[in-house]
């Protein structure tokens, strides 16, 4: 794909936002965090700011001398965004906001020749939204959870918006047991069913085919939606017409209410992890996703479709389902396109053990092999324009996870990533 073609603007100092015309290039700003979060918010302007710490920076661990400064963190900050994030610098400025930074590295950010990329294009507002709901080895999920979603449905058509549901089976047997159970099933128009082959991402492709809706909402079957649910959603993606998706607000079984208010929600580091942070509160100023959560999160439709046709999901990631839905965000964002977060869009995650993707609880060696597989394969993806450091960055991320594994562990995730290497090393987006 070609590079992102950005104007940079650092600022040390934070200064009273212009606004700019709907037309005008594309801009990202760097600026002082008010603490120790990294995150992504768009400003009064429409720019795409991200909020850095000087205490955070990776290269006065590693360089002897090198002290922490916004000179140093910013730089960085501009490196990711040239090799992680498929960005080209059309311009930064001020220039001098980069004195404190060495001067190898700051020739790696030369800003090239040529305009900025035009922003993404604003879309309409929201008509509808179809809710679609995969489920596997859980056959009692539907049944509760259909009354749970009706609420919000019921909500979101009082705001004169057109709904529906897809439910998409994966298994023998379904839906049938559940319309002879409860025949009223067969009347309701705006539920349909859907059969798929097992694996999260390739059902969720099955749902996109015959969508026709403005904006597909993905839920798991083990929640407890808000009756906001789906209002936060439309609300969040009208506010931020250029926003191609929603991250939606996940309130965790097993993290439980947690007191402190994150910004960094869906951040991917430069490391691979990922803030996620899902909990949050909202703000007052609107936050930035690098990935949603596959729980909880929409994307207009057409928007997709231009971009990946009826494939928004790898369906090679299947097993434990790991990374999918962060796989997809990765490359949107690479092509220029951001999602925002949902506050208001919330649910409540059940989180269940038995059925589903099978990666809670006590997992399987088999599983464990995967969600490593698909680790590795997620991080040389991210690290790709790296070339031959890429595989060299994923394995320095395997051997933090192999340390930090619990002792009567470590043995077998060091066999799992061998076993990877020695695998397929697949890079490219496939399924």
């Amino acid at each position: 794909m070609d590079p992102v073609a950005v104007d940079i603007v650092l600022e040390p100092e934070r200064v009273p936002v212009r606004l700019v015309d709907a037309d005008a290039r594309r801009v990202e700003v760097i600026q002082h965090s008010e603490d120790e979060e990294e995150y992504l918010i768009l400003d009064a302007a429409g720019r795409l700011v991200h909020r850095v710490c000087p205490e955070r920076a990776y290269l006065p661990r590693v360089v002897p001398g090198l002290r922490p400064s916004f000179a140093i963190r910013a730089l960085e900050r501009l490196l990711e965004l040239r090799w992680l994030w498929n960005r080209r610098f059309a311009s930064i400025s001020p220039r001098e906001a980069l004195e404190g930074a060495p001067g190898i590295l700051r020739g790696l950010v030369v800003p090239d020749a040529g305009p900025a990329t035009s922003l993404p294009a604003v879309s309409g507002p929201v008509r509808s939204v179809e809710v679609v709901c995969c489920t596997y080895r859980r056959p009692e999920a539907f049944p509760r959870l259909l009354p749970r979603l009706e609420r919000a449905f019921d909500v979101a058509r009082g705001r004169g918006l057109e709904v529906g549901l897809a439910v998409v089976c994966q298994e023998d047997g379904l839906p049938g047991a559940w319309i002879d159970a409860d025949p009223r099933l067969r009347k309701l128009p705006w539920l349909r069913f859907v059969r798929s082959a097992p694996g999260l991402p390739r059902a969720r492709n099955a749902a996109i085919v015959e969508s026709s809706a403005d904006v597909v909402l993905f839920v798991d079957d083990d929640v407890d939606p808000s009756s906001e649910l789906i209002i936060g959603h439309v609300e969040a993606l009208d506010a931020a017409p250029r926003a191609i998706g929603s991250a939606g607000r996940v309130d965790s079984r097993i993290e439980g209410i947690r007191e402190r208010a994150h910004r960094a929600v869906g951040q991917v580091r430069a490391s691979g992890w990922v803030d996620t942070n899902f909990d949050a509160p909202g703000g007052p100023e609107p936050l930035v996703v690098q990935t949603p959560l596959g729980a909880n999160m929409a994307f207009r439709r057409e928007r997709m479709v231009a971009h990946l046709g009826t494939r928004w999901f790898d369906a090679s990631l299947e097993g434990v389902a790991h990374r999918e839905e962060t796989t997809t965000a990765v490359e949107l964002v690479r092509r220029g396109e951001l999602l925002v977060y949902a506050a208001e869009g919330r649910l409540f995650h059940e989180e269940h053990e038995v059925g589903g993707c099978e990666n809670r609880g006590n997992v399987s060696r088999e599983s464990a092999r995967r969600r490593r597989a698909q680790d590795q394969l997620f991080l040389r993806r991210l690290y790709a324009r790296l070339g031959p450091l890429a595989g060299l960055a994923a394995a320095l991320s395997a051997w933090r996870d192999v340390r930090m594994a619990a002792p009567g562990t470590r043995a077998a995730a060091l066999e799992d990533y061998l076993a990877t290497w020695l695998g397929r090393g697949r890079t490219s987006r496939s399924g």
